[in-house]
């Protein structure tokens, strides 16, 4: 595997990893908050096989942070500039919370291009129809714009050198029962130093309220209804138990056509790729091979 920093035509650098084999391709898009390492219990399954290819998208790790741009379509812009400077003509995609969303929106955009994709998020919309929440147009105005003031409210965390920066992310995941090697893999890759000299996540502050501001209004159903090919949904035990989730997830997977739903045992939203790496490539590679 290789790294190295590839510059987009929109002078946006992404920080990606990748094999040298030449199809067929598979792309990994990690969640909001991660970056590309939360793979790395994944990709040795896949890489002797595949083409992976495994970015930082931007605002993360140690790609581009522009102070505007967190859209997800604007995201999603990166990724399509990325495959073109890759030359990648086909390819299977495999996100993870916010790496699910903008899969749904290449997926949408490129579906001459996207072989398969498997959502690992993108299970529902925050509010409306397949949302949720329910109200009118004017209740649900007011719950965003609370979630909003709430979000303007947030601050970010810093600490004096990077072991206690580790050392704090580690309590809170040994806490959770979730703490591997992968998850110091994880962390290790997504501290940052900012102009003061503090240690900090690279996932700024100012870039999660961005995205989330954009997350509120995003309607999946626009683009599951022109995604055409076979799509995986793996939502965890937690989101599978809400009635809710359920029917937004056959909803959207009956606009596409195709779709299976995968309920894996153990396997927390997001985090679930470094939990439990093996069973989440063993399902996803069935899948991949199947189309």
């Amino acid at each position: 595997m290789e790294e190295e920093f590839i510059n987009l035509e929109n002078n946006i650098d992404l920080s990606v990893k990748y094999n040298n084999l030449r199809e067929p391709v598979v792309l990994f898009l990690h969640f909001g908050s991660g970056n590309k390492q939360i793979w790395n219990g994944v990709l040795p399954y896949f890489e002797n096989a595949f083409r992976v290819i495994a970015p930082d998208l931007r605002g993360h790790g140690k790609s581009s942070k522009p102070k505007e741009g967190y859209h997800i379509e604007e995201m999603t812009e990166d990724i399509k500039l990325l495959l073109e400077e890759l030359e990648v003509n086909k390819y299977y995609i495999i996100g993870s919370s916010l790496g699910a969303e903008i899969g749904t929106v290449l997926a949408a955009q490129q579906p001459n291009k996207v072989k398969a994709i498997i959502c690992e998020g993108a299970l529902y919309n925050e509010f409306g129809k397949y949302g949720l929440l329910d109200g009118t147009e004017e209740e649900i105005e007011e719950k965003i714009e609370k979630k909003i003031a709430e979000i303007d409210k947030r601050k970010g965390e810093y600490y004096k050198s990077k072991e206690e920066y580790l050392e704090t992310q580690k309590r809170f995941y040994q806490k959770a029962g979730l703490w591997n090697k992968y998850f110091e893999d994880y962390i290790e890759n997504n501290i940052c130093k900012d102009e003061e000299g503090r240690f900090t996540s690279c996932y700024p502050i100012n870039v999660s309220k961005q995205y989330m501001k954009n997350y509120y209004y995003f309607k999946f159903d626009k683009y599951y209804k022109n995604i055409n090919c076979p799509v995986l949904f793996l939502p965890s035990k937690t989101e599978w138990d809400n009635e809710k989730i359920q029917e937004s997830v056959n909803a959207f997977g009956e606009m596409t056509g195709s779709y299976e739903i995968k309920v894996l045992k153990g396997f927390p939203h997001a985090y679930g790729w470094m939990k439990m790496p093996r069973e989440a490539a063993k399902v996803a590679m069935t899948f991949i091979n199947k189309h």
